[in-house]
């Protein structure tokens, strides 16, 4: 697929190759990122270069800056490499919920405590489904969305407003350790829990994903497991 700029034909991975350099400043960073060597990279810059009759980067020394050109391509195409994904998993979405893949995120607590018996069970029914399921800091997981990395997020603190859906899963009681990460030791009698009057520090657990993301059959799926479990 190929989008047409300004009369230009724009290759959508020569896009994404100008974007990595971009955001790295860095053709070899951009390389390592993108699975390509640093020539390839390069000479797929230069080639959209040429394709848009523009210099969008300059380079004095080590140091690397965009043009004119190359900071209006930045900020009018930095959404364009997702929009064009989720379109294609919009359609592919139409194989149903027991195939295709999900990519997951969630930060510690979920992460560790909430969801891998939902995992287990989602597995178990639909075994043909490609997961993947990282765990990072709430604001990474937040930014992997925006960025189209995963799916679907599960957090325990809510940054970014504008791009995002949230709701609201489930509640976390948190002193100095989360309460779903000490219940073992409770159920074991090693711990024994003590309420200090006026505190009752609750936090929400937030579901997030992108607001132009196409909930396919298989984040509905697994999003209802979810609601079912917590």
């Amino acid at each position: 697929m190929r989008l047409l700029l300004a009369g230009a034909t724009l290759d959508p991975d020569r896009l994404k190759t100008f974007l990595a350099v971009e955001k790295h400043r860095n053709y070899t960073h951009a390389a390592r990122e993108l699975f390509l060597s640093q020539p390839a990279v390069s000479r797929q810059v230069h080639e959209l270069e040429r394709e848009l009759g523009v210099r969008l980067f300059e380079q004095i020394g080590k140091t690397i800056s965009l043009t004119d050109a190359g900071l209006t391509l930045a900020r009018e195409a930095k959404d364009l490499p997702g929009s064009l994904e989720r379109a294609g998993e919009a359609v592919r979405a139409h194989a149903g919920a027991g195939r295709g893949a999900l990519r997951l995120g969630a930060s510690t607590t979920p992460g560790f405590y909430l969801l891998p018996p939902v995992l287990g069970r989602f597995h178990g029914r639909f075994p043909a489904v490609e997961i993947s399921y990282t765990i990072k800091s709430s604001r990474r997981i937040e930014e992997a969305i925006l960025g189209n990395e995963i799916d679907l997020g599960f957090v325990g603190a809510h940054f970014a407003g504008e791009g995002l859906r949230s709701e609201p899963i489930a509640e976390d009681e948190v002193a100095f350790f989360s309460l779903h990460g000490l219940r073992d030791d409770f159920r074991r009698g090693r711990l024994k829990e003590v309420k200090v009057s006026g505190l009752r520090p609750k936090r929400p657990i937030y579901c997030v994903r992108h607001v132009g993301k196409h909930v396919s059959p298989a984040m509905e799926a697994f999003l209802g497991m979810v609601r079912e479990a917590l």
